[in-house]
């Protein structure tokens, strides 16, 4: 499955890489390690990737993740979103594609599965819900989800699944 980009002016098709296989499904752009350069985070059947470009023009790609372990086409991630907690790096995913795993992958890529009950997960973003919701004031306040549901957010993770929202709590990590 190639990886392209195009330039603003030139619009011009350059490969980055064919290496993914299967279904490639997420994408994330961010400064991976703090060079003030823009990095790529692929989620495929293939899993995890990071697409970095180097000084001399060329693309290097790293595998991060496999994924979800299971056989193929349960294999791999659906989407991929990198999120900060206390200043450390973390991934978060779906996985396998369109699955039904929360997946949480710390600086040493170390993987756990923080909820495995979705239904054709499909999305998912990270924030510090603290810090863009003043509202929500300082760990140990409540935020009410839906009808009863309540949890405490001073980061989080957002899941859409068939248009269904969910906030999952991190505090504990």
């Amino acid at each position: 499955v190639p990886v392209v980009l195009y330039r603003p002016g030139e619009w011009k098709r350059e490969l980055i890489s064919d290496a993914n296989e299967g279904v490639q499904h997420g994408i994330f752009i961010a400064d991976w390690d703090k060079r003030k350069r823009d990095s790529i985070l692929t989620a495929s059947f293939s899993g995890i990737h990071l697409y970095q470009l180097q000084k001399n023009g060329k693309w290097t790609r790293a595998e991060l993740s496999k994924g979800d372990p299971a056989a193929w086409p349960k294999s791999g991630s659906s989407d991929i979103a990198l999120g900060y907690l206390k200043g450390r790096r973390y991934l978060a995913a779906i996985e396998p594609w369109h699955g039904n795993q929360v997946v949480i992958y710390d600086q040493r890529n170390q993987r756990s599965v923080i909820d495995d009950s979705l239904v054709d997960g499909h999305t998912i973003a990270t924030a510090d819900l603290a810090k863009h919701f003043a509202t929500l004031g300082r760990s140990g306040h409540r935020a009410r989800l839906g009808d009863e549901d309540r949890l405490t957010v001073p980061y989080g993770v957002a899941i859409a699944a068939g248009g269904i929202a969910l906030i999952i709590e991190f505090a504990k990590l």
